[in-house]
């Protein structure tokens, strides 16, 4: 037996698997195929006929995607702003470690420590794609915040997706780069290959994140919603790596639960909030469509 809104449901999953993924885009577009259906269903077609005909006027998903992708969706100011902030920074940052590499003969007679090239360019690495994974998730709280007082508009909601992608990538593939850079100094200097210490178990854990958040979004099986709140859920994971990791191997765990720790707890916090409100609202739209 015909189920029409089983169908609509299939056929939303097939253009999120396509890439498609904005929730307004996919409301959209879901309700030019009601029409359609609609309009043929009044001029005698049955509706199974209705649909598959309605669906296939509108063009198979990966069609759809890519008429989409045509379209250039201008960047909203934060993710503008974001953007130019941390890539002034990585500049400023690069310009620094080169400086030093240059000058490591000066720097050698003045401190008596050489300069480790291995270092400059792990501390490069780590910074910049730590920096792109928090930022992505700053604008995922934007997402949340335009959410939350009615104003996200399609074009704030694919500005803020393609960001979110974009920087995640960024920072799976700098991270990684820090791993391996890490391996090679501890070969270099100490003679092992890995060590589990807290230090190096956290920028594992927040690679092994930031690699699967990567193939969720490379996947295409979830909305932009999922993906925002997925995001939160690893900057959780990254702070806890970026801000705790060093003090813990140094201080022991309960260091964690000083008072010196509250910008960390106030990170993590805001994050915690911004998920629980992202999956109330998830919650209140899976019941809507039921």
């Amino acid at each position: 037996m015909f189920d029409f809104e089983r169908e609509i449901k299939n056929w939303r999953r097939e253009l999120t698997r396509a890439g498609i993924r904005s929730s307004s885009v996919l409301d959209e577009l879901e309700g030019h195929l009601r029409n359609e259906t609609a309009s043929l269903t009044a001029s005698g077609k049955p509706g199974p006929e209705a649909f598959r005909l309605a669906a296939s006027r509108m063009g198979n998903a990966y069609e759809l995607h890519a008429e989409f992708k045509k379209l250039k969706v201008r960047p909203i100011w934060p993710v503008t702003i974001g953007t130019t902030f941390w890539g002034v920074s990585v500049a400023l940052l690069a310009f620094a470690v080169i400086s030093l590499f240059v000058t490591r003969e000066s720097y050698l007679r003045i401190h008596h420590e050489p300069i480790d090239p291995l270092d400059l360019a792990g501390m490069f690495a780590l910074f910049s794609g730590f920096t792109a994974e928090f930022l992505a998730g700053a604008f995922a709280i934007s997402y949340f915040s335009y959410e939350r007082f009615h104003a996200l508009t399609s074009r704030r909601e694919q500005s803020l997706e393609q960001a979110v992608t974009r920087f995640n990538l960024i920072a799976a593939g700098l991270v990684g780069i820090t791993f391996i850079v890490g391996i090679c100094s501890n070969l270099q200097n100490e003679g092992y290959l890995y060590h589990p210490k807290f230090r190096e178990a956290g920028h594992l854990c927040s690679l092994v994140w930031l690699f699967s958040f990567a193939w969720l979004l490379r996947s295409g099986k979830f909305n932009t919603r999922v993906i925002m709140l997925l995001c939160s859920a690893g900057n959780i994971v990254l702070g806890i790596d970026w801000f705790v990791a060093g003090f813990i191997s140094k201080e022991g765990t309960g260091a964690f639960f000083s008072w010196r720790f509250w910008p960390v707890h106030a990170f993590i916090a805001i994050h915690f909030l911004v998920i629980i409100l992202g999956m109330t609202t998830l919650k209140q739209e899976t019941l809507a469509k039921s």
